[in-house]
C-alpha cells in the first residue's frame, strides 16, 4: 500500500507579522537557530502594521498565451506573456504610518508622521498635543513602498521590494461592531537594483520583485 508521508510540523497557521517599509530600506542578514529566524521584530527601519482583518495573502498571478498550427488540435508552444505579485491584507489597526503606507506616500517622513505627506501643528505642540494633517499624494506622485511578512512560528518569512497600493480606499465608519478598516493591495514592479543580498548570498544585479525565505534545511 502506497502512503503519502505526513509531517505536521509542515503545516503553518497564523497571521504572523507584517511590516512596512520605505523603498530602499535595508532587509537585515538573516539568522537562524533552531529551524526559526532569530531576527529581533519589527526589523530596524520597519514599521509593524499591526492588527489585521484576516492576515496577508501573497499571490504571484502569471499570465499565459498558447501558439497553435493548423495540423494540430494542442498547443505547440506554451508561453508566459506578463508576470504579477501582489500582497493584500485589510488592515483594522488605523495610524499615520498605515495611513502614509495605504495611500502611497511612505517616504521616512510619511511613516513617521513627520513630513512628506504630513503637515504638523507648529509651535510646542508636541506627543498627545500634536494635529497632524495628511494631503494625498496626487496621481503621479505616488511613493512606492516595501512590505515583509514573518510567519507565526519564525519558519518563513518573505519580502516585496517595491510595490504601490493599488486598493481603493474606502474605510467604513460606523456603529459597534463595525471597524474603520485600510484596505492594501500591494502590487509589485521590478526594482532597479537588489538591495537584498543577504551578505552575499545574492548579488545586486540578482533583482527579483519578491522572495521567500525559509529558516532551517527542509
Amino acid at each position: 500500500m502506497a502512503n503519502a508521508p505526513i509531517d505536521g510540523t509542515k503545516t503553518h497557521f497564523g497571521p504572523g507579522v507584517i511590516m512596512m517599509a520605505a523603498v530602499g530600506t535595508a532587509v537585515p542578514v538573516l539568522t537562524a537557530a533552531a529551524n526559526a529566524f532569530t531576527n529581533s521584530l519589527p526589523w530596524a527601519g520597519w514599521t509593524a502594521v499591526g492588527m489585521t482583518v484576516d492576515g496577508l495573502t501573497i499571490t504571484r498571478n502569471p499570465a499565459s498565451s498558447q501558439y497553435f498550427c493548423a495540423e494540430s488540435y494542442y498547443p505547440v508552444k506554451i508561453g508566459f506573456t506578463s508576470d504579477s505579485v501582489n500582497g493584500a491584507t485589510v488592515l483594522s489597526q488605523v495610524s499615520r504610518a498605515n495611513l502614509a503606507f495605504a495611500f502611497n506616500g511612505a517616504t521616512v517622513a510619511g511613516i513617521a508622521g513627520t513630513g512628506g505627506v504630513w503637515a504638523t501643528s507648529t509651535g510646542a505642540a508636541s506627543g498627545a498635543a500634536l494635529v497632524s494633517g495628511l494631503s494625498l499624494p496626487l496621481i503621479g506622485a505616488e511613493v512606492r513602498s516595501m512590505l515583509a511578512w514573518v510567519s507565526q512560528d519564525d519558519t518563513q518569512c518573505a519580502v516585496l521590494y517595491q510595490a504601490l497600493n493599488t486598493a481603493s480606499l474606502a474605510p467604513h465608519m460606523a456603529k459597534f461592531p463595525g471597524a474603520q478598516e485600510i484596505a492594501l493591495a500591494m502590487e509589485c514592479e521590478l526594482p532597479a537594483t537588489n538591495l537584498d543580498t543577504q551578505g552575499g548570498m545574492y548579488t545586486s544585479t540578482q533583482v527579483e520583485p519578491y522572495r521567500h525565505y525559509f529558516a532551517g534545511a527542509s
